[in-house]
Parts: C-alpha cells; structure tokens; sequence
C-alpha cells in the first residue's frame, strides 16, 4: 500500500507542476496521503508500465472504500481480490452508470455466508446460500439446491419432499426447452443410463413418455389423439395391448380392489372381472357371448314348474326414456317394478345413489325358455288327450256301425 501512495503523491505533483513524465519511485516504508487524491493517468502497483488505470501485479491490501472508473489488471500466478472485515458485516461491490447513478452489486454477507447479485432496486437476482449449498434466482432465500422464483411477491418454502429444484411464480410458471429435433427431459441412473423421460419430437409434433430405458409408453399427437404402447394414434385414446395374456385395460373401484378389465383374445374382446372371464364380443359379428361354463358356477339348480303362469302376468310395453328428448325411438320391453312382484331375481338395484332399477333380459330370455317348455308339457298332455278321445270316437262309432248292422239284420 505504500507504494500506492507514493505513487499517487507523484502522480498529483506533476499534475500541479504541469510536468508530464512518468515517475517511478521506490519507497521503503509507510506513506500517507490526506484529502483527495485525483490521478487522470494510469496507476501500477509493482509494475513499471502500467496497462489500465489500476495494474496490479503481485499482492497488495487496500484498506476503506476504492472507487474505480475504468478497467483494473491484476497479474499473479494466483490473481485474486480479497476483501476482509473487522467484524461480520457486508463486503460489497457496485457498479454505476456514466450518469453516476447505481446500477447494481455484489454483496456477501459473513455473518450469514451467503453471496447475493442484486440490481439497482435491490431486488434479488442470484443468491448462493454457503452454509446450505443452496443457489437462489430471484429469491435471496433458496430452499433446496436450486430455487427460481419468478413474481411479485415473496416466494414460498416447498413441500418438505422436494430437496433438489423448486420452481416457482406467483402467477403462471412455465420450464421452456428449445430444440429443432428433439427437446425434453430424462431420468438417469448413477452409471449415465437412461430409465425414463418424455421428450418432444419436433419433425411430428409428438410428445412422448418413456420407461425402462427408450421404450415409448405413451404418446400425444398433434391432433390431441393419444396413444397407450403407440407412437402413432388413430383414435382419440388407441391402446396397444402388449399381448395375449395381458389385459389392454382396466378399471378399479376405489373402495375395494374389484376390477373390471378387457383384452383382445385371438380376434374377440374378452370381458374379465377380478381376472375371472364372464364374457366376450364376437368378432365376426359383434354380439355379446356370456361365459357360461359349468366348471365357474356352482350351487345349480333347477328350475320348477309355474313360471308359464307367471310369464303371462307380465304385461310387455312400448315406450320412450327421457333422455330421448326428441322422442325419435320406441323401446319394446318391461318396467322394472313390474317384473320385481312376479320375477324378482330378474330385478337388479343399481349400486349408485340414484338407485334405479334394471333388468336383466337374458334371465328374461330362460324365463322364457322355462315358460316354453311348460307350455309345451301342456300341449304332449292335451294332444294325448285328444288322442284318446279320438280313439273313444272311433270306437263309439265303430260300435254305432256294428248296432245299426244288427239292428238291420234283425228287422230281416
């Protein structure tokens, strides 16, 4: 530092003694200078020709505030600026404008070991909080390692799960990844492979997700269709079954673990409840098939007799429902109350609040059947009698012919 003094000392000489030269001075000891001191040209500190207003070579302290207008050179194996303070406190640098007004700075502050970059509204910019290893953009308190903030406001801590990245607005909040091929995000083990992702491909406007490395699990087309196991959809949902065996899709009630579920079996869609098949559609002409092998029912029974009589207690009807606003289709069959007096088990109550009643016609269909059968009974029976009773006829009348030969043989 005494060199720098003395050079400054020289420097305001010559200037008062309109002398220009350079001056070297070596100087051994301390030197003080009192007030202002206004240097127009360049200062070097251990060097004889100095490059910028301020050249530094080697390693010097400058004590209180510095003020410089212009570029600084330091020159060292290991240049560095240091800054130290009697106590904890802030250590600051400012930069101002060629108006002279504040335009921004870099602080530390020891007593909490952060560095903050802040503009001239003392606004947070970036903030590197030491003693969590956290990094703030936009917040001077970063929560996790890395922490953007983007609003008006004062930014919030994040759920205690997240440790890493925490994104934040007050308003909207958005991540944008620019690319012409591919852009997107993946997830990578320790050893630099690939586990999952979703990416963006921009020659076909696809977004796609992947698991188990590559393998494309789920796209998203231009046109909003999406596909399950299919890069390429065809229909607003197009799943891809993986194969036989393997169920395309499943439904599960949220109270329990029942689970209806499909998949395509040869060419037919099979229809399974907790994995057991209760039914198919055909695929030659679209009609439902009830699985109906014996070895999946048990406690059989068969049906009695009386359900001729019953059956022809029901009164069939016409009629519209009332979604039909229009009225535009005439439905044949029954009402549901109707059939709960004679054929109650035929009746099922719906399991929704609303609690509306159904019918189930293919028990309707045995019913029938049933019904059939007994009717036919009772035509075997009556055909039978009828049958002996033409046979009584013919012999009345064979014996009336017999009685009226007699009776003319007699007269004879």
């Amino acid at each position: 530092m005494k060199n720098v003094a003395l050079y400054l000392i020289s420097a305001l000489a010559l200037c008062f003694c309109q002398v220009h030269a350079q001056v070297q001075l070596d100087v051994e000891g301390d030197a003080n200078v009192d007030g202002d001191l206004i240097v127009n040209d360049n200062v070097g500190i251990g060097v004889a020709l100095p490059s910028a207003k301020l050249d530094v070579v080697g390693t010097s302290e400058l004590n209180g505030n510095v003020h410089i207008f212009d570029n600084v050179e330091i020159y060292n194996a290991n240049s560095s600026i240091n800054f130290r303070s009697e106590s904890a406190g802030n250590h600051a640098i400012r930069w101002y404008g060629g108006d002279g007004l504040f335009d921004g700075m870099l602080i530390y502050q020891s007593d909490g070991d952060y560095v903050k970059f802040t503009n001239n509204g003392l606004l947070p910019g970036l903030t590197f909080d030491f003693s969590n290893n956290h990094v703030g953009i936009g917040t001077e308190t970063p929560e996790t390692k890395l922490h953007i903030f983007n609003g008006a406001g004062s930014s919030t801590a994040p759920p205690s799960s997240v440790v890493d990245f925490y994104l934040e607005d007050d308003s909207q909040c958005y991540i944008e990844l620019n690319g012409t091929s591919w852009s997107g995000l993946t997830f990578n083990d320790d050893n630099a492979s690939v586990r999952a992702g979703y990416l963006f491909d921009h020659s076909s406007d696809r977004l796609m997700f992947r698991t188990g490395g590559a393998n494309n699990r789920m796209s998203i087309a231009e046109d909003g269709l999406v596909g399950i196991n299919d890069v390429a959809p065809s229909a607003m949902l197009h799943i891809k079954q993986l194969g036989d065996g393997e169920e395309g899709l499943a439904i599960e009630n949220d109270s329990d673990t029942d689970t209806w579920s499909f998949e395509i079996g040869g060419n037919d869609l099979f229809l399974y409840f907790n994995g057991t098949n209760v039914g198919q559609w055909d695929d030659a002409n679209g009609n439902y098939v009830a699985t109906s092998d014996q070895r999946l029912k048990k406690n059989i029974t068969t049906l009695g007799h009386g359900y001729l009589d019953k059956l022809m207690k029901l009164s069939p009807k016409k009629y519209y429902y009332n979604h039909d606003q229009e009225m535009t289709k005439k439905t044949f069959g029954y009402l549901a109350q109707d059939v709960l007096k004679i054929f109650p088990d035929a009746v099922r109550e719906g399991d929704n609040e609303d609690g509306y009643l159904g019918l189930d016609y293919q028990d309707m269909g045995v019913i029938a059947v049933k019904a059939i059968q007994e009717l036919n009974e009772k035509v075997d029976r009556l055909e039978a009698e009828l049958e002996e009773k033409n046979k009584q006829l013919e012999l009345m009348e064979s014996l009336e012919a017999r009685v009226a030969k007699l009776e003319s043989v007699l007269q004879k």
